[in-house]
């Protein structure tokens, strides 16, 4: 903000958001904000980035440990999305990415996730980020402002979210995509718990999930979590709402949980062995 002022931006200034995740919500945000609003795009370099960060005008900050407390809903002009930049990314930062694209699948398409699942690592890269993009657009074009069925991208993301505040708090070496699996672990436990998952698909979806990421390499109780699983922005006053998978590509938005619940779940991942 600093810079677009000293270099003297105006409201038709382009700003553009070259980089990762990170930089396509704060670069975002920086542009939706500064003199009310001025044009920008994003040109993803990451695979989390191109599947889910640049896509759908979510833009935000992390304040006090809370994964994306301050920020605004505003559209980019435009995604261009070339995978020749994955060329460089880490292998850590390329899974990073494919969290959330098991998340997509996971809750709007049990096809795409039984590529994946029949595939594991050797997936055609082109198709899941042409597969997430068509999934994503076609969601936030029907719901725009996180009202209603965009909720069912937040599988996974309320106790991932959590995970990672906790782990920011701590300052641990831990990445979006990392605490979103782990997260997406705990939820399905909760499903389950709830009589809304087989313990069949339950099976299925953490063993393919702990293959690909294996457990976190710090150890944390639902009390941990729970202050900034209360800080979540999908709550309503005192009740926690999770967006929950019944089965691949069948996804609950709102479904009240109990802290008992998120115990019992917890408990459950840290009882998992590394696969």
């Amino acid at each position: 903000l600093q810079s677009l002022a000293e270099q003297h931006a105006g409201k038709q200034t382009l700003l553009v958001n070259l980089g990762g995740g990170v930089i396509c919500d704060m670069g975002g945000f920086c542009a939706s904000v500064y003199k009310r609003g001025i044009p920008f795009i994003h040109v993803p370099t990451s695979l989390l980035a191109m599947v889910d960060a640049s896509i759908g005008g979510k833009t935000g900050i992390d304040f006090m440990n809370v994964k994306n407390m301050i920020g605004t809903f505003a559209m980019p002009l435009g995604v261009f999305i070339h995978k020749d930049f994955l060329a460089t990314l880490p292998e850590r930062h390329f899974y990073n990415g494919i969290a959330e694209v098991f998340k997509i699948a996971l809750a709007h398409d049990g096809s795409l996730f039984r590529y994946m699942e029949q595939n594991e690592g050797a997936s055609d890269i082109r198709h899941l980020i042409e597969s997430s993009v068509a999934i994503k657009q076609r969601i936030v074009l029907r719901d725009p402002f996180d009202t209603g069925v965009r909720r069912t991208l937040n599988f996974g993301h309320t106790a991932g979210h959590a995970i990672e505040g906790f782990g920011l708090a701590h300052e641990y070496d831990l990445l979006h995509g990392e605490a979103v699996a782990a997260g997406m672990i705990i939820e399905c436990y909760i499903a389950s718990q709830m009589k809304m998952m087989t313990s069949a698909d339950l099976r299925r979806i953490v063993s393919l999930l702990l293959g690909f990421y294996g457990k976190l390499p710090f150890k944390f109780t639902a009390g941990d979590l729970e202050p900034y699983l209360r800080q979540d922005k999908k709550g309503r006053k005192k009740e926690m709402l999770f967006a929950l998978v019944k089965s691949p590509g069948k996804c609950l938005v709102d479904v009240p949980v109990k802290m008992t619940d998120v115990r019992k779940a917890v408990e459950a991942y840290q009882r998992l062995s590394d696969a």
